[in-house]
């Protein structure tokens, strides 16, 4: 029997972790290091795991990264009970097939007056952006938190019931909460800042009508009961947004688990920049899985050695307790002696 969670209201909840890589382009590395921490963490509970696409991101999607993501989860040995290829009671799993909740869940919040159309263009926002922002409490990283600039609030004296602007012209934009919020959050311990000082009131759609991640992946995580949500410490900023929408939405918070990120030598986050890193060419390469997984578990901290080991092997020592907090660096010239 799964041991179970429990929320804030001490009822017992089933551990639900979820895997959700973005077809934009091909996995690598540290795509990798990070599912095995998500897919450990579900695992070592008893948990379910679920594995979605996020694909709204349409113009960057590559039709051929959601196939291939799929192949390298399974080739590092990760499994999941829900996903696209094996069905699940909370389908669909890809995103662009799941856009009539999203727009459910925007709807109640501009009636709730919580969302407001904004005309603004990316170029009027960085113009007129505002004072420096303030820090986040325990952000080891970075502890500056640059993220770009807050927007100056000009359209959000829009109230319900107020004309809307020419249709095609807005984006619907989310009022932050002008509190503290708080989480705990397993890798970094406690975080906390004010969103709307901190990130400003941030867009919930495009101009064109498509939903945005903030609010999409709130919206899927409820439905599909994920408990917790693992995933690179560059997130931050978005539990930020993301809590106010949940908050505001009536559902229950996940646990969140930010995890450093794989960077090159030059101590800069992955890129092409530093040799090709993508899990199918070390694939077709002929290199074994359990040798990217020794890697990663090394890495995490997980491992005193970097030697060759099936994901499921981990399992039952893993522990957050031992996760290392500081970025893991890939030297992609000695990857294939090491």
């Amino acid at each position: 029997m799964p041991i179970s969670e429990f929320d804030s209201n001490w009822n017992p909840r089933p551990v639900v972790g979820r895997l959700a890589p973005s077809p934009t382009g091909a996995q690598h590395l540290g795509n990798a290091r990070t599912y095995l921490l998500a897919w450990l963490s579900a695992r070592s509970s008893g948990g379910r795991v679920v594995l979605r696409i996020e694909d709204i991101d349409s113009p960057r999607v590559k039709p051929w990264a959601i196939q291939q993501a799929m192949v390298d989860l399974r080739w590092l040995g990760l499994d999941w009970d829900e996903g696209p290829d094996v069905g699940g009671p909370h389908a669909p799993y890809l995103q662009t097939q799941r856009t009539a909740s999203y727009h459910q869940a925007l709807r109640r919040l501009i009636e709730s007056d919580l969302a407001y159309p904004c005309t603004c263009t990316r170029k009027d926002i960085e113009s007129a952006a505002s004072a420096p922002h303030e820090s986040i409490v325990g952000s080891v990283n970075d502890p500056s938190f640059q993220d770009g600039p807050i927007y100056n609030g000009r359209c959000a004296q829009w109230r319900q019931g107020d004309p809307l602007p020419v249709e095609g012209s807005f984006c619907w934009r989310f009022r932050s909460p002008d509190r503290d919020l708080k989480i705990s959050d397993r890798c970094y311990g406690d975080l906390e800042i004010n969103p709307s000082k901190t990130l400003g009131d941030f867009p919930l759609t495009r101009k064109n009508g498509q939903v945005a991640y903030q609010l999409a992946v709130v919206v899927d995580d409820f439905e599909m009961g994920v408990t917790e949500v693992v995933r690179g410490d560059d997130l931050i900023p978005s539990v930020f947004r993301q809590l106010p929408l949940i908050d505001a939405l009536g559902f229950t918070r996940p646990h969140y688990s930010h995890v450093p990120l794989v960077v090159g030598p030059d101590g800069r986050r992955l890129a092409k920049r530093h040799g090709d890193t993508r899990l199918s060419q070390y694939r077709d390469a002929g290199i074994k899985p359990e040798k990217i997984i020794g890697w990663a578990a090394h890495s995490i901290g997980l491992c005193k050695t970097s030697l060759p080991i099936q994901a499921a092997d981990l399992v039952g020592a893993f522990n957050w307790l031992s996760v290392y907090k500081a970025n893991a660096i890939v030297d992609e010239q000695r990857w294939g002696t090491a």
